[in-house]
């Protein structure tokens, strides 16, 4: 839709899925960058900074916000290792309930608050949408990315603390097979129409209190990627979830309207998970 074109134009896979319901590599990047020494982490920064904008540039015809976004991924990235820095310490040792609550609420929401902000405002203005179309469109720039940040920058600031010397044999073992069994279970529930989501937390419940924090990230990370790939392609509970269409919001696509469900159960999973993971340890 025409309405739409600016807000399409932005994304990597919205030639193929129409939307995006997950963003991890801000997530990733700000991981790297608060685990790397600053010699490395800001050659870093602005080599992503450059990828980021390379792709949103070859995308087909360019307009003004595939300049702004990757500004907005490098803007939100910086805010939140500044504030990390300040709120978690200079370890950001995740292990500790306390640093992921801060990490989650001082530092990724108001990076990502801010960002969405601008990049809604960038994208809505020129093209006059009503204020229903900007809160639709601010809800969910706000719920991918933050999701992005809260579910990948902890996990692997954990699997990067992760001592190898001190994991006995028959941990690893045990961490293996649990997490395949986690693969299993998501993929399984995934390929469901039935509303079995509560199922997942199953085995993430059996590896937070069996497993340390790097396991439970590991199988967090895993069954993001399992589920967002799953639900863009049609299959599962949340695709086969029924929403209430507004016609303000006609011209989104329908997972767009469905992805606060994919939202709420990831962040859930992530709540429960990691907190429980590192109180046990």
């Amino acid at each position: 839709p025409a309405g739409a074109r600016g807000y399409q134009s932005i994304f990597w896979n919205i030639a193929y899925f129409d939307v995006v319901i997950f963003w991890p590599i801000n997530g990733v990047l700000l991981a790297a960058c608060l685990q790397l020494p600053r010699r490395y982490s800001l050659p870093l920064f602005v080599a992503g900074g450059g990828v980021n904008l390379a792709v949103s540039l070859s995308l087909g015809p360019v307009d003004f916000s595939d300049w702004t976004n990757p500004l907005m991924d490098l803007l939100q990235v910086f805010i939140a290792m500044v504030l990390t820095r300040r709120l978690c310490g200079a370890s950001q040792d995740m292990r500790h309930p306390w640093r992921m609550v801060s990490f989650a609420l001082g530092a990724a929401l108001p990076a990502v608050a801010l960002t969405t902000l601008i990049n809604v405002g960038v994208i809505a203005s020129p093209l006059h949408h009503g204020w229903q179309t900007q809160a639709f469109m601010l809800r969910h720039f706000f719920l991918m990315e933050y999701l992005g940040l809260v579910i990948i920058t902890p996990c692997l600031l954990l699997i990067g603390k992760r001592k190898t010397r001190s994991t006995r044999p028959t941990k690893t073992v045990e961490g293996a097979v649990l997490l395949a069994l986690l693969g299993l279970i998501v993929a399984w529930v995934f390929s469901q129409a039935q509303p079995v989501l509560f199922l997942v937390f199953l085995p993430l419940m059996v590896m937070a209190y069996r497993l340390s924090p790097p396991w439970v990230g590991a199988g967090l990370i895993m069954t993001a990627m399992i589920s967002s790939v799953m639900t863009l392609y049609g299959l599962g509970p949340i695709r086969h979830s029924q929403v209430e269409a507004i016609q303000a919001q006609a011209w989104a696509p329908e997972l767009m309207h469905q992805a606060p469900l994919y939202f709420a159960f990831m962040l859930a999973a992530t709540a429960t998970a990691l907190p429980i993971s590192a109180l046990i340890t």
